[in-house]
């Protein structure tokens, strides 16, 4: 039987009018190291992906405070708790959130933090990032101004700040790219799109985070999602008996399924779920968990 356990984490955005309320239109961000600290004592490390979105899974009883790190030079948390809807502001003063009490059925999805100054990138491109076994597949559409690029410069950085070139790739007539990065960094991947106009202007794309440690992780696409999401599993998820559960901000199962069989890629339907945040909980028959945070639009 699954024992409950606790869940939290959320969300880092930028915050584009400084208002300290998530506003439409106002991207995550990614990169931000989030440490939880129990006692003063560091228990646990998430990355904002690239949507923004971090988890702490498995969270024993406590309580705890939360900071934020390696953030862009110039850039901080906006004003905490402006607006009066816990879901939508910033809830970080200065660099932590302090007094979050968790119990051992704690499902909170509401540590959000926005962030001023933080560098709005091109809106004219969508760029995503998926891991492929040992390679990472990127691949971008740009919707505007076609005719004004000269080249698009792939960028991978293993800290989230100081970025290196692995591929240039020429703009053509063409709306859509891909790249494929063969030789990853062990660990955390931080990847970006450095767009070069003709008239010699630069745009960035925003950063997508892709995880190459030893252990091969499962993976969830698209993120966020209006209709199915794909759920990739490793060689060593495959075959077993699985339960795939998706988890309200309530605690609630609000969809499940179960395989006695999992194949390489199994698929769960989302576009009856109400927009927002869910967690995406994966167990085999010897009691492995896994646990994915989820954006439902």
């Amino acid at each position: 039987m699954f024992k409950p356990r606790a869940v939290i984490g959320n969300y880092v955005w930028a915050d584009k009018n400084d208002n300290g309320i998530q506003d439409a239109g106002e991207p995550g961000f990614a990169g931000v190291v989030v440490t939880l600290f129990n006692g003063g004592i560091p228990v646990a490390t998430a990355v904002t992906d690239a949507n923004g979105g971090y988890l702490f899974p498995n969270v024993a009883p406590g309580n705890y405070t939360m900071t934020f790190t390696n953030l862009p030079t110039g850039v901080g948390f906006t004003i905490p708790d402006a607006g009066g809807n816990d879901n939508l502001d910033s809830d970080v003063l200065g660099v932590s959130i302090t007094g979050i009490a968790v119990t051992t059925t704690t499902v909170n999805l509401s540590f959000d933090g926005g962030l001023n100054n933080a560098i709005t990138l091109a809106s004219s491109i969508e760029f995503t990032a998926y891991r492929k076994n040992i390679t990472a597949e990127l691949n971008w559409k740009i919707s505007s101004a076609i005719n004004e690029v000269k080249e698009f410069i792939v960028e991978r950085s293993a800290t989230g700040s100081n970025y290196a070139t692995i591929a240039s790739v020429p703009a053509t007539n063409a709306s859509t790219y891909k790249q494929i990065d063969l030789q990853p960094n062990a660990g955390i991947n931080y990847y970006r799109i450095k767009i070069i106009y003709l008239s010699g202007a630069v745009k960035y794309s925003d950063v997508r985070v892709l995880n190459f440690n030893s252990k091969a992780a499962i993976s969830v696409f698209p993120n966020p999602a209006t209709d199915v999401i794909n759920i990739q599993l490793p060689d060593s998820w495959q075959g077993k008996a699985l339960s795939i559960d998706l988890i309200n901000q309530a605690g609630q199962v609000v969809n499940s399924k179960s395989t006695k069989q999992a194949s390489q890629v199994e698929r769960l339907a989302v576009n009856q779920l109400p927009a927002g945040v869910y967690i995406l909980r994966i167990q085999d028959s010897n009691g492995n968990v896994e646990t994915n945070k989820i954006r439902v639009h």
